[in-house]
Order: C-alpha cells, then sequence, then structure tokens
C-alpha cells in the first residue's frame, strides 16, 4: 500500500480498514461500531482525568458539582439519554480485580468513560 494513503488512513475515526487487495488497488473499509452501554448491564469502566477533575461538563451541567474520586468503577447503567448514561457504582480496585466500600451514582458521558469489560452474571 502506498505510504502517503497508509498516512491518510490511519486518520480516520469512524471507519475501520479491513484489508487491501494489492492485485486490484481495493481497500475493503467498513464503519466503526462505537462501544455503547446497555441498560440493566454492569461494566467495569475506566473514567477519563477530566471527569475525576470535577471541572468537566457532566459534572458541572449534569451532576451538580458531583464527582467521581476513583480511575475505575464497576457501574450498574439505570438510564440513558442519547450519549449520556446514569450509573451506579462501587470504586473499583483493578489490580486485585475486586469492589471497594466506595460508591457513586451520576451521569456520565460516553466521551468520558472506557470499557474495560462487561461483567456477565
Amino acid at each position: 500500500m502506498n505510504k502517503l494513503i497508509q498516512k491518510e488512513l490511519d486518520k480516520l475515526h469512524d471507519a475501520h480498514i479491513e484489508s487491501y487487495d494489492e492485485l486490484k488497488h481495493i481497500y475493503h473499509i467498513s464503519l466503526k461500531k462505537n462501544p455503547t452501554l446497555e441498560l440493566k448491564h454492569t461494566y467495569i469502566l475506566e473514567l477519563s482525568d477530566s471527569l475525576l477533575d470535577g471541572n468537566d461538563v457532566t459534572t458541572i451541567n449534569w451532576n451538580k458539582g458531583k464527582h467521581p474520586t476513583h480511575k475505575y468503577v464497576k457501574g450498574y447503567v439505570t438510564k440513558n439519554m442519547s450519549q449520556m448514561f446514569y450509573i451506579y457504582c462501587m470504586y473499583y480496585n483493578i489490580d486485585e480485580d475486586k469492589e471497594l466500600d466506595e460508591d457513586y451514582d451520576g451521569w456520565f458521558s460516553l466521551n468520558d468513560i472506557k470499557i474495560i469489560k462487561e461483567v456477565i452474571k
């Protein structure tokens, strides 16, 4: 594949380059599916640093100034409004794979979280 073309294709955020046919010079590109949360499911989540700082829009406008204090949570999704999710969380120790004794509940934006895994009961 041409290096210039590869460089430009690497900039794509909404597409996934599956393969390139050298003989036909055809790129197979599919739409990336952004991960999302399902209602009534439990997830291990990594929270963004901006959410932990407490100075972001989600904290100020959605959670009345209340913000989480730990980087990882185990959360149960209870409500959804577009890209915002209300999650009841227990703070989580990712190294020891266990819940901590503190909890937090509030609204989260998909932009502020990274899904580590879904917890299957």
